[in-house]
């Protein structure tokens, strides 16, 4: 199997390599990794976020991961997924782990159970330990790594499937949640992305000061109100581009918007093209 690492799919901003997406993350520019996947020890010891679902397998341990405000301990075999736009990191261990990233976009539209839990940070633990995980994952750094894009689809189809056993079967990290007001407006935003809701509206959700509010979310979510409506936006309409054949200016409305510049123009900030050109690269996968 060829080795050379292709770039990530479904990005929300211009290639990086992952150093430049990770200074990107701390300085809270909206990157993502797409499918991507290693095996390491943990190095990166400063808060920082992306716009993926993360799966962590801790292959020795413990490893302990801070997610947002709370600290997720991780015996060796047991897989953590949490929603990656909250910040978090890896505490100072000698804990070996493998990390696997998966697009928003796809995660919207496989629509696993528990979804909802994860987008308002929750961290969901399967602390049954699955012998096969630790192969399994290393396999997934290979076939994502390939030039072949059928092994690529297979990785993706196989973490699909595990995501979905650990979200249905895995226990809700109970230690700490987001802030009651955080919620609500995670919840507002979520529900009415779609139908144009504006970042004041998502502020009025929390009954807080609307500059209270403000700080609140981005405290938590580590990006403004507005960039989670984008981020959102940007999902709806990568997923509607890459599976069906309506236009443009469709589906620049359907996702929330509100106009076809609008969208463009977030087009090309996160993703560096056109909504058309995204298109024409997902149908030649």
């Amino acid at each position: 199997m060829t080795q050379s690492r292709p770039a990530p799919d479904d990005v929300f901003s211009p290639q990086h390599d992952r150093l430049s997406k990770f200074q990107d993350s701390l300085r809270g520019k909206d990157v993502t990794y797409g499918y991507d996947a290693e095996c390491c020890r943990p190095y990166l010891f400063t808060p920082h976020c992306h716009g993926d679902l993360e799966l962590n397998l801790a292959l020795s341990g413990p490893l302990v991961v801070r997610i947002g405000t709370q600290d997720v301990t991780l015996a060796p075999g047991q897989v953590a997924c949490f929603w990656a736009a909250v910040p978090h990191y890896t505490e100072r261990s000698d804990a070996e782990f493998v990390w696997v990233t998966i697009p928003l976009s796809d995660a919207l539209a496989w629509n696993p159970p528990r979804l909802d839990q994860l987008l308002t940070g929750s961290v969901i633990v399967d602390e049954r330990i699955c012998r096969d995980d630790p192969d399994r994952f290393r396999r997934w750094l290979d076939e994502l790594a390939s030039t072949d894009p059928e092994w690529r689809h297979i990785a993706r189809m196989e973490i699909q499937a595990r995501l979905r056993r650990l979200l249905y079967g895995g226990q809700l990290n109970a230690a700490e949640r987001m802030p009651p007001p955080v919620q609500a407006m995670l919840r507002c935003a979520i529900e009415r992305a779609y139908a144009g809701i504006e970042a004041g509206e998502v502020a009025a959700a929390s009954g807080l000061n609307p500059r209270w509010a403000g700080t609140a979310f981005k405290q938590q979510l580590g990006c403004t109100i507005s960039a989670y409506l984008t981020r959102l936006r940007l999902g709806r309409a990568q997923r509607l581009l890459a599976t069906t054949t309506r236009d443009v200016t469709a589906i620049a409305l359907d996702a929330g918007f509100g106009s076809v510049p609008a969208c463009y123009r977030a087009f090309a900030k996160h993703l560096g093209m056109p909504p058309a050109s995204y298109r024409a690269r997902v149908q030649q996968r």
